[in-house]
């Protein structure tokens, strides 16, 4: 039997926020790759201006590698003495070894549920209902007065060279997206299920199970998932653009669908990192010319969120129709490539071939990583994968796409000895030097990932029914397909 990864691209729900009481009514939607966030009736222009914002950048962190390490250590170790996590009574998994716990987190902090959020009625900076970890309906979240104080300076201008925020009303750093960002995710864990106990630290240490325990031992504003998570997203943006450090420049520096990120935690190298957004994109009707000279046929892409970003992540699915119409089969294998002179990101054939007219791919531009094959992770036609969400979990939904220097073999991947694998299938072995772009989502993302594997039932021929319910009937989904060999 033959399996496949599958990643759902537009028929899925929204990516990660917030939670509080239900909306009394709704006035405002906007729409992105990740589904919906709806704004009640009492959030102002400004301030639906400043979340916008806020939630894009905020989504761009939660997905980049920088927070995945700043979770990871803040979970495991804490960034001071006694400050790792200590889960409360009641936490999701509570009791689950500490890689585990990571995982599980992370998956929670890019969850695609839908969000609903108000400007007013909540308390203290903001507040949500306690949930469970399994939900899959819209998170909620109601500010306070403090969304009325710092929205002026959100919508405002950056600084130019001597200009004072308090006077000039103008922004010389991330904030107060960064901490805007770090309430709203804070507030999402709490629909997750994850809590604090309480609001002050008498109450919560008895409600988390720490009566007994001194203030420097256990704290509910250090130890607990709500704040770590919080803390971790407003700290990369601090990080990057903030007003004591500052080693990015401006969240704004690679332009739109982009922040530009430190790499890790405490790193002085920084790299542009996009929302994820899928893109359906066809080859014009005439081969690509370079100063009148033809060239091998590229289907070269226009989007903001891939010109001029040789650094971007970039995955692709081949599209076309089983009954001979438009879009045309390529049938070769595809990769993707940046033009250096041109300044954007093409498809093109990895043996050579022209590209035919009218061929369509699927494109995600976002999270992921590129994987290098070196002599340190290559075994013949195989090379493994070292990634924090991958190792030692089977479970997981890899996708694979070639870069500009994979061969022309099919690829799959595969799962042994704790780590994923990506190997050519006709067994041709691996060069050293091959990227590939890789994307790891866990099996917890609810209705967004699924292995489909080809029987007697569904396959005809050269094709398979797939059989899902974000799919069915949805002629204009988009999705991510990758071979998966199992034993």
């Amino acid at each position: 039997m033959h399996r496949w990864s599958l990643v759902l691209l537009s028929s899925v729900t929204s990516f990660v926020v917030a939670c509080g009481p239900a909306p009394e009514s709704r006035e405002s939607e906007s729409e992105a790759l990740h589904g919906s966030v709806t704004f009640a009736s009492d959030c102002g222009a400004n301030q639906r201006a400043f979340l916008d914002k806020t939630l894009s950048l905020a989504r761009i962190v939660s997905g980049s590698r920088a927070f995945e390490q700043c979770i990871e250590h803040t979970v495991k170790v804490g960034f001071a003495a006694n400050a790792r996590y200590l889960q409360c009574n009641g936490d999701p998994y509570y009791g689950v070894p500490v890689n585990e716990q990571v995982k599980r987190v992370l998956d929670a902090a890019r969850s695609w549920n839908d969000v609903s959020i108000r400007c007013s009625g909540g308390s203290g900076n903001a507040s949500a209902f306690l949930s469970t970890y399994d939900r899959n309906d819209a998170e909620q979240l109601a500010f306070s007065t403090w969304l009325d104080a710092v929205t002026p300076r959100g919508v405002a201008p950056r600084c130019t060279a001597g200009q004072n925020p308090e006077v000039d009303n103008c922004r010389n750093s991330a904030w107060p997206h960064s901490q805007a960002a770090g309430i709203i995710w804070h507030e999402m864990m709490h629909q997750h299920g994850y809590t604090h106990g309480g609001d002050d630290q008498a109450s919560a240490k008895v409600a988390c199970g720490y009566a007994s325990s001194s203030d420097s031992v256990w704290n509910f504003q250090v130890n607990t998932m709500p704040y770590m998570v919080g803390n971790c997203i407003d700290r990369v943006m601090a990080e990057a653009d903030g007003d004591g450090i500052n080693r990015c420049g401006t969240l704004d520096a690679c332009g739109p669908g982009f922040a530009r990120l430190v790499t890790g935690i405490g790193t002085e190298t920084c790299e542009c990192v996009a929302e994820p957004h899928a893109v359906t994109t066809r080859m014009p009707g005439s081969f690509q010319l370079n100063g009148g000279t033809p060239e091998s046929a590229r289907l070269y892409m226009s989007s903001t969120s891939l010109n001029d970003q040789p650094q971007a992540f970039v995955h692709l699915t081949h599209v076309m129709s089983r009954t001979g119409t438009l879009p045309q089969n390529n049938g070769h294998h595809a990769r993707a490539g940046f033009d250096g002179a041109r300044r954007r990101w093409y498809i093109e054939n990895s043996d050579g071939s022209p590209m035919p007219a009218s061929a369509m791919y699927n494109v995600r531009v976002g999270r992921g990583f590129h994987h290098t094959v070196s002599s340190s992770n290559r075994l013949g036609h195989m090379t493994f994968l070292t990634n924090l969400l991958a190792d030692r979990d089977p479970e997981a939904f890899v996708t694979v796409s070639r870069g500009v220097t994979a061969g022309a073999h099919p690829i799959g991947v595969w799962y042994a000895s704790n780590h994923w694998f990506i190997f050519n299938q006709d067994r041709v072995a691996l060069r050293e030097n091959e990227i590939f772009t890789v994307s790891v989502e866990t099996s917890l993302n609810r209705g967004l990932h699924f292995t489909h594997v080809a029987n007697a039932a569904n396959t005809s021929g050269t094709f398979t029914i797939l059989d899902h319910p974000a799919l069915n009937g949805r002629s204009g989904a988009m999705l991510l397909i990758t071979p998966k060999y199992t034993r």
